[in-house]
């Protein structure tokens, strides 16, 4: 299975993996099984990936995953999930339309947590280990290239981290622990020289 059919099981394997972990974190109870199944297969995607093309396989196959991703996060932007919605009757309560107002402020809040402020974060850090590397005698182009490669790795998996921690404060605090580690090459570099 080598070639360009690898990549098309690759690909399958990482639409399935995103459709897993989907549903797992959709129950209401965490499951080790299905979040097991989902990142199995997530890695099974990635090692078809790099058997089929190598580094550009792997991107190719972690931008099938990530769009899949998006869609499913679009879909699940605006809905609550099955245990929490509430009945007919309730829903017609202005305290119940006041706490949908809230939950609405708080799903939106976590989207932006775990979206654009994790990939700050991901990209800081990546900027960070360039410095390292460069201040360690790495040309631009390893440079470069560590940056690009970081980033996707460490993006989703900062992201998963934050929708793990059920506490706004320590999800905040988990980003100003990732931006401090990825200052530190940067302060360490500027005092060296």
């Amino acid at each position: 299975m080598t070639g360009g059919g690898a990549i098309w099981f690759a690909g399958a394997f990482a639409i399935l993996g995103v459709a897993v972990l989907r549903h797992s974190w959709g129950r209401p109870s965490r499951s080790l099984l299905w979040n097991g199944a989902g990142w199995a297969a997530l890695a099974l995607a990635a090692l078809l990936g790099a058997r089929s093309g190598g580094a550009w396989g792997v991107a190719v196959t972690v931008c099938v995953a990530t769009t899949v991703a998006l869609v499913f996060l679009a879909g699940a932007a605006n809905e609550r999930p099955a245990w929490r919605r509430s009945t007919r009757k309730e829903r017609q309560s202005s305290a119940k339309q006041a706490e949908a107002a809230r939950s609405f402020g708080a799903r939106l809040t976590t989207f932006v947590v775990a979206g654009p402020l994790a990939l700050v974060a991901s990209v800081l850090l990546a900027l960070a280990v360039r410095v390292a590397l460069m201040a360690g005698g790495t040309g631009p182009a390893n440079g470069n290239t560590a940056v690009l490669g970081l980033v996707p790795l460490v993006w989703p998996l900062l992201t998963f981290a934050l929708l793990m921690i059920e506490r706004r404060p320590r999800q905040f605090g988990l980003l100003a622990i990732v931006t401090a580690l990825a200052a530190l090459p940067v302060f360490t570099a500027g005092a060296a020289t």
